[in-house]
């Protein structure tokens, strides 16, 4: 009786070392991809980008928006209602901004 229970021991140690060893098969085949096709995944057009945002310091209510496709845009009522203030400027895409603290 002890030899048998020793060998159904071996066994399933066995048994787990074999499970263990083997790995599991992967879901992430080929065949799972190949129904998709390559596709733009950002915005369907360039408006919309927001490059920079500038708050005044000494008022928390103004703010600055540099859009990638749209100028420089104004709020005065914390983004509430916007006004465009570079429409008069000869430039379309602003990257960055910088607010002068001494000229508001």
């Amino acid at each position: 009786m002890r030899r048998t229970g020793g060998l159904l021991c071996f066994s399933l140690v066995l048994s787990a070392a074999v499970l263990a060893a083997a790995e599991p098969e992967s879901r992430m085949k080929s065949e799972t991809f190949t129904g998709l096709e390559l596709r733009h995944i950002g915005p369907a057009l360039m408006s919309g980008r927001i490059a920079d945002i500038v708050k005044d310091p000494t008022d928390p209510s103004v703010w600055y928006v540099a859009v990638a496709s749209g100028g420089v845009w104004k709020t005065t009522n914390a983004a509430t209602t916007w006004q465009p203030i570079f429409d008069d400027l000869d430039t379309y895409s602003v990257g960055s901004l910088a607010l002068d603290p001494t000229n508001p």
